[in-house]
């Protein structure tokens, strides 16, 4: 019902290029003015998706951002108003699982989805991993195109509240699906959801232009990673001799995991201070363990060696099961393990757990 003044607008072209690959102008952004406009003078006739910038890291007044996708052709103009008249939909997500006070509904990412608007996915792009053809599924989720997907369709993405209060604004009549997927709060890079859920969403013509739609509280089932306390014997790692080994034989031992990719800056900027203790603990009972998920296998070899990290590493994958059960929502992470086999802590944050090796291994 008003404009929002020094908001970024970003359109981007669907079919997206790799880092190591040729690419030409490939973003484009304007700041709105004090009535809410924004232009872009030129723009490649391609695909893409228009939308305001929004997102878990950065406080907005937004609550929701409309993405239209868009199929331009050589001369053509556009007149677009995002977020225009429209039904308001409000709700709340719980996490259920765990303690639902303890995660910030932040740390997520939305969308709601229309089911009926969108422009076809681009021929020259990486043909899609999944079939979209039905109602969306959860396990379209974990495929690394989902998003690119997701921007052929006219939807909303959807800023949570702490408390996981939700508010979309200016939803047109249509068939929609609400993908909510939550993440522990990170420190580094965002990898894996610990709760997702897709609910299907009707948004009636009687209810727009200006209608509300109140959907209730949406319960979200969320993995819970160990905890301090728990029992860790039965999870296995590979040693620097390349063998299988169990956190069990290691008792009497504490056993340091740590999860990075080469992929995420703070795992690389972390790295100096990881060595620094390792090699200052390199006459104590500490084993230190390695988890990579990178997919290129390769590419993790030759930087544990630039890096000279020297400890065990096994190269997981992005989808490990070890991962699942660790419950990593982001990178780095870092789990401490007792010689009793038990959990003494976990954090993204390297600070702690060198406080933790302190009291443990300091005279």
């Amino acid at each position: 019902g008003r404009p929002i003044a020094g908001q970024r607008i970003y359109f981007h072209p669907l079919a997206s290029r790799g880092l190591t690959e040729a690419r030409y102008q490939d973003s484009y952004f304007a700041n709105t003015d004090a009535d809410g406009k924004f232009q872009f003078d030129r723009i490649s006739p391609t695909h893409g998706a228009l939308a305001a910038n929004l997102g878990p890291w950065r406080e907005s007044p937004l609550t929701s951002s409309e993405s239209i996708p868009l199929e331009l052709a050589p001369g053509e103009h556009r007149d677009i108003t995002l977020g225009g008249s429209g039904a308001t939909i409000t709700g709340r997500v719980v996490a259920s699982g765990r303690s639902n006070q303890d995660l910030s509904k932040q740390w997520s990412l939305n969308y709601l989805v229309s089911r009926e608007v969108g422009v076809d996915y681009p021929e020259d792009a990486t043909p899609l991993s999944f079939d979209p053809s039905g109602n969306l599924q959860t396990a379209w989720l974990q495929q690394p195109d989902f998003q690119s997907w997701v921007a052929t369709r006219l939807n909303y993405f959807v800023k949570l509240s702490e408390d996981g209060r939700l508010a979309i604004h200016g939803v047109k009549p249509g068939e929609y699906d609400l993908v909510i997927q939550l993440y522990e709060q990170p420190a580094g890079c965002l990898v894996e959801t610990i709760g997702e859920k897709v609910v299907p969403i009707t948004v009636a013509t009687n209810q727009a232009p200006t209608g509300q739609l109140e959907i209730g509280v949406i319960e979200v089932p969320c993995r819970m990673g160990p905890r301090v306390g728990s029992d860790m014997r039965a999870f296995r790692f590979t040693d620097v001799n390349g063998q299988i080994r169990s956190v069990d034989e290691m008792r009497g031992n504490l056993v340091l995991f740590h999860v990075w990719a080469t992929w995420c800056g703070p795992c690389i900027a972390s790295m100096p201070e990881l060595k620094a203790t390792v090699d200052r603990y390199s006459e104590t009972s500490l084993t230190v363990a390695g988890l990579n998920i990178d997919e290129d296998t390769a590419a993790a070899k030759a930087l544990a060696k630039t890096q000279e990290m020297k400890w065990a590493q096994s190269y997981l994958g992005p989808e490990s099961g070890l991962m699942r059960q660790l419950a990593v929502s982001s990178v780095p992470a870092y789990y401490l393990i007792g010689p009793d086999g038990k959990l003494l802590g976990s954090a993204n944050q390297w600070e702690t757990i060198v406080q933790l090796l302190q009291s443990k291994l300091d005279d």
